[in-house]
């Protein structure tokens, strides 16, 4: 299994453990957004560009590699998790994550982001965290 397969099987068991509730992500018309029934509600992806995701699943909110050249990242949604896929500056952007974050969001990044993001845990490939 390699890493990104990883990371997709640990949003599908982050989405089925959340609580049910809704979120809405406001996508402008330039986002695209799949929405994927699922048991226990609605698992929605918005696709921001290139690397950049939002999933939004029973009232909580992930995102994976916020780029502000892609979006206005304060007018998105706040996130409990933030996953960080590397250290390019199109994965691995201060601003976007300043944008989404709020004070109890857990930031988790790859090894290549180790000690460029205060707070954040790292979490290589293969390895689980809760």
């Amino acid at each position: 299994m390699d890493g990104r397969t990883s990371l997709t099987l640990g949003l599908l068991l982050f989405a089925a453990a959340a609580p049910l509730a809704t979120v809405a992500i406001a996508a402008g018309p330039d986002l695209e957004k799949d929405s994927i029934p699922t048991s226990a509600g609605p698992l929605e992806v918005t696709f921001v560009g290139h690397g950049s995701l939002v999933f939004a699943f029973g009232g909580k909110v992930v995102h994976v590699d916020p780029y502000g050249k892609l979006a206005d990242y304060a007018t998105l949604p706040k996130a409990e998790v933030v996953l960080v896929t590397h250290a390019h500056g199109d994965h691995l952007d201060a601003a976007a994550l300043a944008a989404v974050r709020k004070p109890e969001t857990k930031l988790v990044v790859a090894p290549a982001c180790k000690g460029k993001v205060e707070g954040a845990t790292l979490l290589r490939n293969g390895e689980a965290a809760t």
